[in-house]
């Protein structure tokens, strides 16, 4: 069964795969075949390698890089001071950065004005922090499973289900039932006005630029801070400095239900995967960042996007913007275009309703090299030929049937979620070493290793999913 965080990296590294980068800066293509993860800030990105360090890269004015050098940019990517394992995701805010590492705990680095590095001080600096447990910072924050950097504030889902936040709470988007100027170590999200308990049942957070939202394990939505543009959902645009819940409609006869674990929160509005793999959005639509064809009415209750009933794998909110990956693989895209972040060939103007990122971008990766096809025709003997028998076919992985490799549904498509995941979930590794063939894919002799390339013991996205995804491809496979 897969978790949510492999789930999220394996669309990470389909999209990765799918597009070619034209831009002047950042990781080159070796450098982007060890990423595990990545994260977009105001003007700098940051990325997890497949090895667990963080490299960042852009405006570095405040620090953010985390490479000790302020205020010194970068156009290509440099290594985070003190980070280079022992890390499981980055998230980049506007000018400051956040780890969560393996082991549970957080650092941080850049612009912390607001207090938005957590560490019992409002000092910047250009290397990582440990962010405290509590005021005083007799402890460090531990126990946190996810993490989310807003604009001038972070926040923290922990193995409990709760949530911690702490930086700027202008607006009340740290969610502790004031509404002040911040604080500069984590503190408990309320579970509601008079803060008589804290919130618990949080399976997902999104921290936007002045607000914050959750899901909680019943699938409804809970959003605080900033209100104005109605992103928080609940048929007001008042601020609130605890969690409302969202509404399902206007009118608010009943709240927001059957949400997947997907919220993102961005500038002023908000966007939510379902279950049923559509989207819903809120709050401000100037630009037509809510995707229902109705700009520029902001709502302040959830919309559906059009022409996204169903079918998407995933969401994400940006300052102005919005893009969805579908369950197909593709992405598209609403909102503002005046640097052409639509990705439809244009500039400037933008769209109320999803445009097809342009396919003109998308680059097929080269076909590995196969030792074994004696006709020639793209198809390795192997899968050609073999008999029936998982026993003899890479360790169980049969080529001839159908519903044991790659086109489950023989559509002629490899899908992400059907065919590209269903596959990794059967013969992902099941322990520790030593290998066996039959579920791990780990290091055995010959061209069926799951690892295509020296066996490291370690399954990377890049040079061995993709890598054997790409060698079994339906070209010449008919």
């Amino acid at each position: 069964m897969f978790s949510r965080s492999l789930l999220l990296t394996a669309l990470v590294a389909a999209l990765l795969a799918a597009f070619s980068l034209a831009v002047p800066s950042g990781p080159t293509p070796a450098e982007a075949a060890n990423v595990a993860g990545v994260s977009a800030g105001g003007e700098h990105t940051c990325a997890v390698t497949t090895g667990g360090g963080v490299k960042c890269w852009g405006d570095n004015n405040d620090g953010q890089l985390g490479d000790g050098n302020s205020p010194t940019d970068s156009t290509t990517p440099v290594a985070v001071t003190g980070l280079t394992f022992g890390v499981a995701t980055v998230s980049a805010g506007e000018i400051h950065t956040c780890a969560l590492t393996t082991g549970g705990g957080v650092k941080c680095w850049g612009n912390n004005f607001s207090g938005a590095l957590g560490d019992d001080t409002t000092t910047t600096s250009d290397t990582p922090v440990d962010v405290c447990a509590a005021a005083g910072c007799a402890s460090t924050l531990s126990g946190v499973d996810a993490l989310s950097v807003g604009g001038f504030h972070t926040c923290a889902l922990t193995a409990t289900g709760g949530v911690k936040c702490w930086g700027s709470n202008g607006t009340g988007q740290l969610g502790n039932d004031t509404a002040s100027a911040g604080s500069d170590t984590p503190v408990d999200v309320c579970a509601a006005a008079g803060c008589a308990s804290n919130l618990s049942g949080v399976t997902a957070i999104s921290a936007g630029d002045l607000h914050t939202c959750a899901v909680t394990t019943g699938g409804g939505v809970k959003c605080w801070g900033r209100n104005f543009d109605g992103q928080l959902g609940d048929d007001t645009t008042t601020d609130s400095d605890t969690p409302v819940d969202v509404c399902a409609a206007a009118g608010c006869a009943s709240n927001l239900s059957g949400i997947d674990d997907v919220v993102s929160a961005g500038g002023d509005h908000t966007c939510a995967l379902t279950t049923g793999g559509d989207i819903k959005c809120w709050g401000d639509n100037f630009n037509g960042q809510l995707g229902n064809g109705n700009s520029p009415t902001d709502s302040d209750t959830p919309v559906n996007v059009t022409g996204l009933a169903s079918g998407v794998a995933a969401v994400s909110a940006s300052k102005d913007h919005t893009c969805a990956v579908t369950s197909t693989g593709g992405v598209k895209c609403w909102g503002f275009n005046p640097q052409g972040q639509l990705g439809n060939g244009t500039v400037g103007g933008g769209s109320d309703t999803p445009v097809d990122v342009d396919s003109a971008v998308k680059t097929a990766p080269p076909k590995l090299a196969w030792p074994g096809d004696t006709d020639g025709d793209g198809c390795p003997d192997e899968r050609e030929n073999s008999p029936k028998s998982e026993a003899v076919n890479g360790g169980g992985r049969n080529y001839l049937d159908p519903y044991d490799w790659y086109d489950v549904n023989q559509d002629g498509v490899i899908d992400l979620f059907t065919d590209i995941l269903g596959v990794i979930n059967h013969y992902s590794l099941d322990g520790s070493p030593p290998y066996d063939v039959t579920y791990d894919r780990g290091p055995s002799a010959g061209p069926n290793v799951w690892n295509m390339t020296a066996p490291d013991g370690v399954i990377d996205l890049f040079t061995d999913i993709l890598g054997v995804i790409q060698q079994y491809s339906l070209e010449g496979c008919t």
